[in-house]
């Protein structure tokens, strides 16, 4: 039956990979358009381009960047606006969403009796305080979200829309412009009830927007977004809710799902977003009277003789029929585990004398190779004195964080075993990194100096992951874990040899030891499951306590140095500004740079006229020369940001420019215009990049221009209680 739509399908992959969620949504899609065209953000891989080709009329590449203004046009220059006038509805869906979870079929009979001339599934609502700049058409308190759009050919063959695609660039402000000249618009799903509760529904209440609105489609940035980003909002409860709502819908194939998130997402923020956090108790077994047997194996490297009772206390833990598989490196410790661990109720007990060479590393890659793919389950420990930190307790508590979360008791094992089979896309379960004492690096510094290694392991191995240095590993810090071997079968079905490893003495870090130590989530990743921390009820209940004792600890000084800061996004860009250590960024750590822009003939400031100075991060009197300005046109106005750190103190301001004609003046304050607040003689800023403004009365080409003041970097108790009495008075 004819329909009168054309479907234009846009796919964004940065690798050109077409994922089986779309192939999926064009099944769907077909049955209510008379053609398809796909446009591809870049290059696409040639066996999605053949499986596209059943699909779709035409296949479009263009330069990635362009995004929806881009492919508008190249379906334009392809087809003409006359052959798209031939239809009575174009329809645009980006790959950003996954669905439909429900008919499409009502969504377009409704529609169809709306009276617009374009309409989307969704609309969102612009950020508080957006204005002129925001986009190009000012504020607009809601706009018809880009995921799904719907073009009707009066307005298609507009010249308005046409001259659009050629001369703009899409952004929120579309909808607002169109209907500025006279176009009608709707939308399907009435969101105005969130308004006072979001910005983005389709994002931040997408398990409303299925179950309450019947929403036929959600983002699934949801799941793989900054986890940073979703704690401005919310406690970061979306991302698993999501989950929970798609296992809930009946006919919706999970594996749609799961194939994509792990593949473009980052595990750090997958893991995160989706709480793969375990709390299991350590005296009850919850382990289903129904499940079967897994095959299950513990692989234990032993070192320390004296260790040797503490391992078989916690091997104790194991099923009765799981196997043990144990390493040494002396037939004389062989002798003295083997007398004890006879009396172990297991099933096979294989205890092997290793080379001392990769520490439990090494042999757990070679030997385990040679058996891993018999096991449903491998847990995976050594016996541990962590000798690089005093007093020893700090070492102690680190070694009881790992076995009492992997070997606690039998029922903490039962429950173990239970999880991964109530998760079947769960890969390895591990202890949190140890964050007391001397491991509070951990926090942060994830990687230490191993992200190279681990990347060149990664591409030896040939992981399609993402490891991105900016974000923490999911990794087993301790070597301790639970893991499917499927989901290691790459790192374990490699051909380790033990001379792949150094020898004694180690180094502190760098090695392919320490890289292989952080490579196990993303190995997971590759093979289609994600990973989880798992913490006994006990410990569990201690770590809320040691992280909140640690957040306060160090807001506690941030707090009281003057900084007023609302989330935990603004106090990392300050402390970026101010303390960074990043290499890679190019800041040093003691400097600011001071920023002036000339404006442009627009009245907007851009990098292209602007020019930097750094200076130490000191306070006091300051004078910022820039020089040589004469390669600029004229300007009417200048934007001076002395810093782009919140919470700064600037006095005394003064400013004297030169022109090109040699002229030299004094600008009064009566021209000059700060954006903080006023404090007697100074100007306070609480927002990022501070700034003041210089208007000319006239254009000028300028040469040089000269700025003095005064600069506190950090707001005085003075000037704190000076802001809370104006606060109080408004």
């Amino acid at each position: 039956m004819q329909t009168g739509r054309l479907l234009i399908y846009n796919i964004s992959d940065r690798a050109g990979v077409v994922d089986d969620y779309i192939y999926h949504m064009l099944d769907e899609l077909d049955k209510y358009v008379d053609k398809i065209v796909v446009v591809s953000e870049g290059t696409l891989r040639q066996e999605a381009k053949k499986k596209l080709a059943f699909y779709a009329e035409k296949i479009l590449e263009y330069p990635r960047g362009g995004r929806m203004t881009e492919a508008i046009r190249a379906v334009a220059e392809a087809f003409g606006w006359d052959r798209l006038g031939y239809y009575k509805e174009i329809v645009w869906v980006r790959d950003t969403v996954m669905g439909p979870l429900v008919s499409l079929g009502p969504v377009f009979r409704q529609m169809e009796q709306k009276r617009a001339d374009f309409w989307g599934i969704s609309e969102s609502f612009l950020r508080e305080g957006a204005g002129e700049g925001e986009n190009r058409n000012g504020y607009f308190p809601e706009y018809l979200d880009d995921y799904f759009l719907v073009f009707r050919k009066e307005l298609v063959m507009s010249r308005e829309f046409q001259d659009y695609w050629e001369n703009e660039r899409y952004d929120s402000g579309f909808t607002r412009k169109f209907a500025n000249l006279g176009f009608e618009w709707d939308v399907y799903l009435d969101t105005k009830e969130y308004l006072d509760i979001t910005y983005e529904p389709i994002l931040t209440q997408a398990v409303s927007m299925i179950e309450k609105k019947g929403c036929p489609f959600f983002a699934m940035d949801a799941v793989v977004r900054d986890y940073t980003d979703a704690l401005l909002e919310s406690s970061g409860e979306e991302g698993r809710a999501l989950v929970e709502c798609l296992q809930r819908q009946n006919g919706f194939d999970m594996d749609l799902f799961w194939q994509h998130v792990l593949r473009v997402g980052n595990i750090a923020d997958i893991q995160k977003n989706i709480c793969a956090n375990y709390i299991l108790s350590g005296q009850t077994s919850n382990r289903k009277k129904e499940a079967g047997q897994l095959r299950i194996a513990l692989v234990i490297h032993i070192y320390f003789p004296e260790l040797v009772e503490e391992c078989y206390q916690y091997a104790q833990s194991m099923p009765e029929y799981a196997d043990v598989y144990i390493t040494t490196d002396s037939e004389e410790k062989k002798k003295v585990i083997y007398e004890k661990f006879r009396h172990l109720n297991c099933g096979k007990l294989d205890i092997r004398v290793v080379p001392n060479c990769g520490r439990d590393v090494g042999p757990f890659l070679v030997e385990t190779g040679t058996y891993f793919r018999e096991y449903d389950l491998i847990c995976h420990t050594h016996d541990k004195k962590a000798g690089q930190v005093r007093p020893g307790s700090i070492g102690l508590a680190f070694s009881d964080r790992c076995f009492h979360n992997s070997l606690r008791s039998k029922a903490f094992v039962e429950n173990i075993i239970q999880t991964f089979e109530d998760h079947e896309r769960l890969g390895i379960l591990m202890p949190p990194p140890p964050n007391h004492s001397a491991y509070y690096f951990t926090l942060g510094k994830g990687w230490s100096v191993n992200f190279k290694v681990t990347k060149e392991l990664a591409d030896r191995l040939g992981l399609l992951v993402d490891l991105d240095e900016t974000k923490e590993p999911v990794a087993p810090i301790g070597s301790t874990f639970w893991v499917r071997p499927k989901a290691l079968e790459k790192l374990l079905g490699h051909e380790w040899k033990y001379e792949n490893f150094p020898a004694e003495p180690l180094p502190w870090d760098g090695t392919v030891l320490h890289a292989v130590e952080r490579i196990y989530g993303f190995c997971a990743q590759d093979a289609g499951y994600y990973p989880g921390w798992v913490l006994c009820r006990e410990d569990a209940e201690r770590e809320v306590f040691n992280l909140t004792q640690m957040l306060y600890t160090l807001n506690h000084e941030i707090f009281n140095k003057g900084q007023i800061l609302d989330n935990i996004k603004e106090t990392a860009k300050h402390l970026d500004k101010r303390f960074s250590m990043a290499e890679q960024s190019g800041r040093n750590a003691t400097m600011s740079v001071a920023t002036l822009f000339l404006g442009d003939a627009d009245g907007s400031y851009s990098d292209k006229r602007a020019e930097h100075i750094a200076r130490k991060w000191e306070d006091g009197h300051c004078t910022f020369a820039y020089t040589g300005l004469e390669k600029y046109d004229t300007v009417q106005e200048l934007l001076f940001e002395p810093t782009v750190a919140k919470g700064i103190e600037v006095a005394d301001f003064h400013v004297s420019i030169e022109d090109t004609d040699g002229n030299r003046e004094e600008i009064p304050s009566e021209w000059i215009t700060d954006h903080g607040i006023k404090l007697g003689e100074k100007d306070v800023f609480l927002d990022e990049k501070p700034g003041l403004t210089i208007h000319f009365q006239t254009e000028r080409r300028l040469r040089n221009v000269w700025i003095e003041c005064r600069i506190r970097y950090e707001l005085s108790k003075e000037s704190i209680e000076q802001i809370y009495s104006k606060c109080k008075e408004e």
